[in-house]
């Protein structure tokens, strides 16, 4: 019984997501089955046609163009025309099937496949017969041709199959649609970006994060573009010890302190638990080579110069600064740690000591327990005289 149940539920699913491609594939395809064909500058044909082939295909085209993209009945007699004079042509193929696909429900027959195979067998280039056969593919309940007919798409088409890719992953809404999605994708890893983008792009809860990250094979979810979505969103969920969790599973950190890299050494971190380093009109942050990060503040725009998220758990924490001042004026340069969300900072330190000599501060902070994501800020302050600030930072630690 259970199994059944199952079963129904799998069905019903992959029902779901058929019908969310073919709604997308509704706004997409009508043009790009047949915009090329209607964009071609084609003169009627002449009373001679119809004892040409080569002739009979264009005239075929031509009443593919009056018809305004719709493969009409005597755009279809001028392909069967066309095929029995000119058997190596795809084009007779194409326009028989297409004469099935009036409308954009509709989804042609078994024989229509057939003709579009046909097609595709001497052109494979075709997108005007990929795109109704993904069409027939949708509407005959089948993923995994489907995506097939995608990625073929993908290589022929990539602007139109990327609106396509997004639009599926926007929709598919639970544990069964993910995963079968994802088999149906597991030869195409081209296809995941744009598919990891769609389904990012909408709400998700952090529990649905978990099995969709779960299901992506370890070498697509550690593509930056991929895990910096995947994190990106826990983070946006405000679900800062999940986003952390992730980025060191699928950047190799996990053996970490959970505020990595206090020398400013490493760029393998995933944003936003990254050191982000400014250059702007607020000044201009560098790494060096030997460590550390040096700080010029310009003076004039207040703001961020080093950021990074962090993800401690509340209770007493030390930051540790290894710094020196280098030039302008002293205390134009602090350092903030504050919870994500906002609200006051739980540590304020301003860069005042004299030029000429380094300095280690330990400084006491506490977090409470509604904080659960720190953000982590060396920054330029508001000061009444716009006087600059060169600041060299060795070692920042929190811990």
């Amino acid at each position: 019984m259970k199994s059944a149940v199952s079963s129904g539920r799998h069905q019903r699913s992959r029902r779901a997501v058929l019908a969310v491609m073919a709604l997308v594939l509704a706004v997409l395809s009508c043009a790009a089955a047949v915009g090329t064909i209607a964009r071609k500058q084609i003169l009627p044909p002449s009373r001679l046609t119809a004892w040409i082939a080569p002739m009979q295909l264009s005239a075929a085209r031509f009443e593919l163009l009056v018809g305004k993209g719709t493969v009409t009945d005597a755009a279809a007699v001028q392909a069967r025309r066309a095929a029995a004079q000119n058997p190596l042509s795809y084009i007779p193929f194409l326009f028989a099937a297409g004469a099935h696909f009036r409308t954009n429900s509709d989804v042609g027959s078994s024989r229509d496949a057939a003709l579009l195979n046909e097609a595709l067998r001497r052109n494979p280039r075709s997108r005007h017969a990929r795109t109704l056969l993904l069409r027939h593919e949708i509407g005959s309940n089948r993923v995994g041709g489907a995506i097939e007919q995608l990625a073929s798409l993908f290589r022929l088409d990539p602007v139109a199959a990327t609106g396509l890719l997004r639009g599926v992953g926007a929709a598919v809404s639970n544990p069964v649609q993910i995963s079968e999605a994802m088999d149906a994708m597991r030869g195409h890893p081209e296809l995941y970006p744009e598919f990891v983008t769609g389904f990012i792009a909408v709400p998700r809860t952090s529990a649905m994060l978990d099995v969709f990250s779960g299901q992506l094979p370890g070498n697509v979810v550690r593509l930056p573009r991929i895990a910096e979505q995947i994190v990106g969103k826990y983070a946006a969920n405000k679900d800062y010890p999940r986003a952390l969790a992730f980025a060191r599973r699928v950047g190799g950190t996990s053996s970490a302190p959970p505020v990595a890299d206090p020398q400013f050494r490493s760029t393998r971190a995933i944003p936003p638990f990254a050191w982000e380093l400014t250059a702007d009109a607020t000044g201009v942050a560098e790494r060096q080579k030997s460590g550390g990060v040096l700080i010029d503040y310009y003076g004039r725009d207040p703001g961020m110069l080093v950021r990074r998220l962090a993800a401690l758990p509340a209770g007493k924490h030390v930051a540790t600064i290894d710094y020196e001042n280098l030039s302008g004026s002293l205390g134009s340069i602090g350092l903030q740690i504050a919870c994500a969300d906002g609200g006051r900072p739980m540590l304020d330190f301003v860069f005042a000591q004299k030029p000429g000599r380094r300095v280690v501060k330990t400084l006491p902070f506490e977090i409470p327990d509604s904080c659960r994501g720190q953000s982590v800020a060396i920054v330029g302050l508001p000061l009444e005289r716009r006087i600059s600030q060169q600041l060299l930072v060795h070692r920042l630690e929190v811990q």
